[in-house]
């Protein structure tokens, strides 16, 4: 998107610490080509904002400033937690262009494109073709692996948590098989005419018990040999006991933060894929129009290595105990969790103005001010940098009325006499001057 005063501290800033010193040795070494003693006295160091964490920047709102041929693309602003002590704030371009490119690919594809599968029989069916050639797919995909690991963590037998998982499970084998995958809750959103405010954009894991015997990748009988009564409960065991930590780990880790990121950009691309239904806007060109060659994958990936990774966990497994029993026997246990992430949906909960003014009373003002610099929102611990977009439609499939004086056939109709009388004009006074010569 395009930037202004406020994204310019997001634009600048470093991917690291040692980018950083590397942009500062830079400016030293012209400041002193110029003759300066000193970087600042140059203006020639880079303006670097602090105090604030990137890894959770978000796209928090936007507004359709398009109206009748006037006014920008979008208005739009990223919200940040603060940091404090942090002096320089690193990785906030990396995040801004991850939300925004997943804001106009999320337009650009058709809603049932955006799911994801690792599934080890289907290689096939992994990710979209055209989502898979960008970031916002790779996001999707990385966060359904990601999930495998986070369960291994959580039910790992050498931690507490784990063992008291494993001894809770009933069976010979204590096997639980299972598909889980990532969902929308309902979004808590504003809409305030022409403006969305996203105040949150929850995710969900859902869960249910596979009772099928795998093939090919998996090649194992998932939990058949195991009575479906010990399944069950153990199923119920781990809803109660697991799933609400891996939940918690999708909304808050940040091992999860890039798919949060993606997923509010979903959230304001379906605003704005809606609104584009009854108005002009000025990417309404973009919507469903499969392509999606201008926002590239900026890391270099494919989905069949992420599928790759996923078969080999799948096999192998995140870890390998061996425990005895009190006589002396190895337990064996077996643990299958493959599902997906799934964005076709955005449910919504919008928030009346009442309550939107008496839980945000300052909101709707600190983005208003942060569009020209960054700004804190008063009690809550965050900051806005927005900015604005310059785009207008190549054409207007709904076109607003317009007044006669922006009408081309307006200046046609009334320049018709002028041009007449000119002409005419222009003929008698070469006729009088033909006269005139004949006459001598």
């Amino acid at each position: 998107m395009a930037g202004g005063t406020s994204t310019d501290g997001i634009a600048n800033s470093p991917d690291s610490a040692e980018q950083a010193a590397a942009q500062d040795r830079v400016a030293a070494a012209v400041a002193e080509d110029l003759g300066y003693t000193d970087v600042d006295e140059s203006d020639v160091g880079v303006d670097r904002l602090g105090g604030v964490d990137f890894s959770t920047l978000e796209l928090r709102y936007v507004a359709d400033t398009y109206s009748g041929g006037l006014g920008s693309g979008i208005e739009y602003a990223y919200r940040v937690d603060a940091k404090p002590g942090e002096e320089i704030s690193f990785g906030g371009r990396r995040a801004a262009q991850l939300a925004a490119d997943s804001f106009f690919i999320f337009l650009a594809l058709p809603p049932t494109s955006f799911t994801v599968n690792l599934n080890p029989d289907e290689p096939h069916r992994i990710i979209d073709a055209k989502l898979g050639t960008t970031d916002a797919g790779r996001v999707l995909l990385e966060a359904d692996l990601q999930m495998k690991k986070t369960v291994a963590r959580l039910i790992h037998p050498n931690s507490r948590r784990g063992r008291t998982f494993w001894d809770s499970l009933r069976g010979e084998t204590k096997c639980l098989s299972m598909r889980q995958w990532i969902v929308p809750r309902p979004a808590v959103v504003r809409e305030d005419g022409n403006r969305l405010f996203i105040i949150d954009a929850p995710l969900e894991v859902k869960m249910e018990t596979e009772y099928v015997r795998a093939k090919g990748a998996a090649s194992d009988p998932g939990c058949a040999t195991q009575a479906s009564r010990d399944t069950e409960y153990n199923e119920r065991i781990y809803r109660n006991t697991i799933l609400p930590e891996l939940e918690k780990a999708v909304n808050t880790a940040p091992e999860y933060a890039d798919l949060r990121r993606v997923y509010t950009s979903r959230v304001a691309a379906e605003w704005y894929r809606q609104r584009s239904k009854t108005k002009t806007t000025a990417y309404g060109h973009l919507i469903d129009s499969g392509d999606v060659s201008a926002w590239p994958s900026r890391v270099s990936w494919k989905p069949k290595e992420v599928f790759d990774r996923f078969v080999k966990s799948y096999r192998e497994g995140e870890f390998r105990v061996e425990r005895q029993t009190r006589q002396g026997d190895h337990v064996v246990t077996y643990l299958y969790v493959y599902g997906g992430v799934d964005l076709t949906r955005v449910p919504k909960r919008l928030l009346s103005a009442e309550a939107f003014t008496r839980d945000r009373p300052r909101l709707a003002t600190t983005v208003s001010t942060a569009l020209s610099a960054p700004t804190s929102e008063d009690g809550t611990g965050v900051t806005w940098l927005g900015g604005r977009t310059s785009e207008r439609p190549p054409y207007s499939p709904l076109p607003a009325p317009t007044s006669p004086l922006r009408m081309p056939v307006f200046y046609v109709l009334v320049g018709l006499p002028v041009l007449a009388w000119l002409g005419l004009g222009a003929y008698l006074l070469v006729r009088r001057r033909a006269s005139g010569t004949g006459s001598a």
